[in-house]
């Protein structure tokens, strides 16, 4: 995708004299206004990676929190106590979407709106090349991954911002940090101190009998 068509797609959706574009090493960027909320596009051609398109719009999002369809590996993952995916409760979502999210506590009510899990499932389906959707402190994006420009039009784009608004609207309030907790020591350093006390003791025994 060229500067100008990507421009021509910003003018779709936002205010065409607003709207600029920066030329990076491996693509294009654009920025413009989406009711509102400033948007931002990066087509990124990829060299070394798969060809890549980020639909961004700048909502606050408190934590870093991802939403990808589930993978066989995922489910090998969790099947075996590898992996401890979050659920929602919405037994089709949870079947077939993957969430990470460090913040459980923050996970939970936000899966519990109806709202956020149908835009994330009709994000992650109607889009084409969906590879995930994601809150983080730089907003909520949309990654369209291998991205073809053959199958991926205005429209798509027209569709996929009122839904990635939806995933990024009335956010729960994030939970207090509980308070850190140091880790319990591992049980190899505890094998080692009682070796190492326990070799100490021999010594101290064997020179207190040699005296």
């Amino acid at each position: 995708m060229d500067a100008q068509q990507l421009l021509v797609m910003m003018a779709t959706v936002g205010d065409p004299l607003g709207s600029y574009l920066t030329s990076l090493g491996g693509g294009v960027e654009g920025t413009t206004m989406f009711q509102g909320v400033p948007l931002e596009l990066k087509h990124n051609t990829g060299s070394k990676t798969p060809p890549s398109l980020d639909i961004r719009l700048r909502l606050p999002f408190p934590c870093p929190l991802t939403v990808r369809s589930e993978t066989v590996f995922d489910r090998m993952a969790k099947a075996i106590g590898l992996a401890h995916e979050i659920q929602s409760g919405d037994l089709m979502f949870d079947q077939k979407y993957y969430v990470e999210c460090e913040h459980r506590s923050f996970t939970a009510p936000f899966l519990s709106s109806s709202d956020h899990r149908d835009a994330a499932r009709q994000l992650l389906q109607e889009i084409p090349h969906a590879a995930h959707v994601r809150g983080d402190h730089d907003g909520v994006t949309l990654r369209v991954s291998p991205f073809k420009e053959d199958q991926f039009n205005k429209t798509h784009f027209a569709q996929a911002l009122p839904l990635l608004k939806r995933f990024g609207s009335e956010i729960p309030q994030m939970p207090p940090f509980p308070r850190r907790i140091n880790p319990a020591i591992p049980l190899s350093i505890i094998c080692f101190l009682v070796y190492f006390v326990g070799l100490a003791a021999y010594f101290v025994g064997i020179s207190e009998y040699q005296a």
